[in-house]
């Protein structure tokens, strides 16, 4: 009779454990489809309050939108190689978004990125938008690419803007 008592007692162990497990999964697997649906929606949200500030200038809400270092690349200029903090994006934001540029951002939307080499990081997804204009000192154009990441815990940030030509 003993022995039946603990047979039986450690089937409903299993079993409530099983369902336990079960049931986690389950919700994790509604939570993740909710994921998914609110990361499309997040990055139109992300752009439309990206795009926002910058129409109203908004110099210090631009700058929480970044993820600090923030990666520079100006080889030209030795300070520009990465931005540690808000206070030095501030500084320097009108070298980092010129009038063209914002222009540029603006009017297009970033497109994703290709390949995992961009990603940085604990980022799962990335884009960047690139803005061209002519160089008065060659006959190649400059460009300013603009870099924005989704990390794993699903936020999105401005994290590189690297400048050639």
């Amino acid at each position: 009779m003993q022995r039946s008592y603990w047979h039986t007692l450690s089937l409903l162990v299993m079993f409530i454990i099983s369902c336990t497990h079960q049931a986690s999964t389950q919700s994790l697997g509604i939570q993740h489809g909710n994921e998914v649906a609110a990361s499309t929606k997040s990055l139109d949200q992300f752009w439309g309050d990206f795009q926002m500030a910058l129409k109203r200038n908004d110099i210090s809400e631009i700058s929480r939108m970044a993820r600090f270092p923030l990666d520079v690349d100006l080889a030209s200029i030795e300070e520009f190689e990465g931005i540690e903090h808000q206070d030095g994006f501030v500084r320097h934001y009108k070298t980092l978004f010129p009038e063209p540029a914002i222009r540029t951002l603006l009017k297009d939307t970033p497109q994703p990125s290709n390949g995992d080499h961009e990603l940085d990081g604990n980022a799962v997804e990335s884009w960047s938008i690139c803005h061209n204009e002519p160089n008065k000192i060659s006959e190649f154009e400059w460009s300013i690419i603009y870099c924005f990441s989704r990390s794993t815990d699903g936020d999105i940030r401005l994290t590189a803007i690297h400048f050639a030509g």
